[in-house]
């Protein structure tokens, strides 16, 4: 291969890295957003229960907050969810509407 080929091949895969890096950049970004947005709707549920008369809908929104609770306890404890501060600070405040806690472990 001649230089001149060789030299176009590697401005090709330096972009395809750097589009590559981008893309996952943005994957991040989307479940991020997609997290916060989860455990906002847990929020909400709670919220909602505290000002409903109703007992049994009050069950159901406290049962979807408890459920977001636990499912972000459980993704937190294998590793799957990243270590963001605002995904702690929603996790916090959600604990706090149901009446807990957040136990953060350090490392």
């Amino acid at each position: 291969m001649s230089r001149a080929a060789a030299a176009v091949n590697s401005g090709r895969n330096a972009d395809l890295s750097s589009n590559s890096f981008i893309l996952i950049l943005r994957s991040r970004v989307i479940l991020l957003s997609s997290l916060i947005a989860e455990l906002s709707r847990g929020l909400a549920c709670c919220k909602i229960a505290k000002t409903t008369s109703d007992d049994s809908r009050r069950l159901q929104y406290l049962l979807v907050a408890e459920a977001t609770s636990a499912k972000f306890y459980k993704l937190r404890s294998q590793g799957k969810i990243v270590e963001s501060k605002a995904i702690q600070r929603y996790m916090a405040r959600l604990e706090e509407e149901l009446g807990g806690r957040l136990y953060i472990p350090r490392r």
